[in-house]
């Protein structure tokens, strides 16, 4: 918090600014955002990024994370399914996840949203427990569109 203090002589002649700075806590309770696009092909095909980010707890609230996938450029009317490796086998296999089927409506941007409290992370695994994991969009013929990975926090 800033504390601002002016100190003014009786003529108005002189006064003194002071400021201090932001504290240590404040720049703690700062969001931590990682982004990692999917790799590119050309300028038609289809691209994306995934985001993930997350605020620590406060004196008034729980921690809380947000994952975020933007598809780009994906054929309207088409039907896409979310593919990813589960966190939780020891062995690398793809399972669909939830939602698992994406239908674009328009040639726009795609957003999905998980985000704690309102909509479970694929396979109920938490921000650290993605990071690194493989993720396929895939057509209706089973074909990948888009394959990258979660991003991690370093």
């Amino acid at each position: 918090m800033k504390k601002i203090a002016w100190i003014a002589a009786a003529l108005g002649t002189a006064a003194l600014l002071a400021v201090e700075s932001p504290s240590a806590d404040a720049a703690a309770r700062r969001a931590e955002r990682v982004k990692k696009d999917f790799p590119r092909g050309g300028p038609t095909e289809p691209a994306g990024r995934i985001e993930i980010t997350r605020w620590p707890a406060t004196k008034t609230r729980a921690e809380r994370s947000r994952l975020v996938l933007r598809l780009k450029r994906l054929s309207v009317g088409q039907t896409y399914t979310l593919w990813a490796d589960d966190p939780g086998e020891a062995l690398l296999r793809f399972h669909g996840f939830a939602p698992y089927q994406v239908t674009p409506l328009r040639r726009k941007t795609t957003v999905l949203k998980y985000e704690t409290g309102k909509a479970a992370f694929p396979f109920d695994a938490s921000l650290e427990e993605l990071g690194g994991q493989m993720l396929q969009v895939r057509d209706a013929a089973g074909n990948v569109v888009l394959a990258g990975s979660f991003p991690s926090f370093q």
